[in-house]
Order: structure tokens, then sequence, then C-alpha cells
């Protein structure tokens, strides 16, 4: 049994999503929290590589429909873009400050749960 067209496309939008968001997500965890671009930039370089299949067929006569660089080329897109979005919302700086800031608040936590003051037990004594 043959899958109709309209689903074979639909399963093949929905799997190159689901990857292009697991390598979005690792790049973002061990790469991308290290460099702070000016947004403006990384918007720059997501639509220089958008136009970069028009360009190319256009003045180069390389054709890359049907071929891995096709697929190459919209995964960059959509990670440059995916990385401009959380530039501008600071998503990124938050990331950098909670991946930075975890021993510093294992430590806090253990000093605030050392110097918290003992409940007395017979509260009845306090009362008078």
């Amino acid at each position: 049994m043959t899958l109709p067209v309209w689903a074979q496309v639909l399963l093949q939008v929905t799997f190159f999503a689901i990857v292009i968001l697991v390598v979005y997500k690792q790049l973002k965890e061990r790469i991308l929290f290290k460099y702070h671009p000016d947004k403006w930039i990384v918007l720059a370089l997501a639509g220089l590589v958008f136009l970069f299949p028009m360009l190319s067929t256009e003045y180069l006569k390389l054709n890359v429909t049907g071929t891995v660089w096709q697929y190459l080329d919209s995964t960059i897109f959509i990670i440059l873009f995916l990385w401009f979005v959380d530039i501008s919302n600071g998503n990124m700086l938050k990331f950098t400050n909670k991946k930075n800031n975890k021993e510093v608040a294992v430590n806090m936590q253990k000093i605030s749960a050392a110097n918290k003051p003992k409940k007395n037990k017979n509260r009845d004594s306090r009362r008078r």
C-alpha cells in the first residue's frame, strides 16, 4: 500500500521539522550560547542563505533542487532564523545566565539552608 502524495509530503515536513528543532536545541545548548552577535547580523546572514539558491540558479546556473544542498540550505536558514528570534526575545541571555549560574544557585541553596534558624519544638514555652 502506497501513501498518497499529500501524506508523503506531510511526513517529510514533519520529520524535517523535528530533526531541525533537535539539532537547533543541541546547538543552542553546546555552541550558540557562547556567542553574542548583533541580532541584525544574524538576520542578514539568514536572508543571504535564504536567497542563495535563487541567486545561484539565476547567475551561476546551478540547480540545487532535489539535492542534499536544498535541505542543507533550508536547515541553515531555519537555524539562523531561530537564533535571531532567541536573541531578539532575550532568551539567549537568559539561557546563558541559567547555564553559568547553575553552580552558584546550588551553593546559595546550601548556604541559606545552613543559616536558617532552628525551630523550637516546644512552642508553648514562648507563649506567656
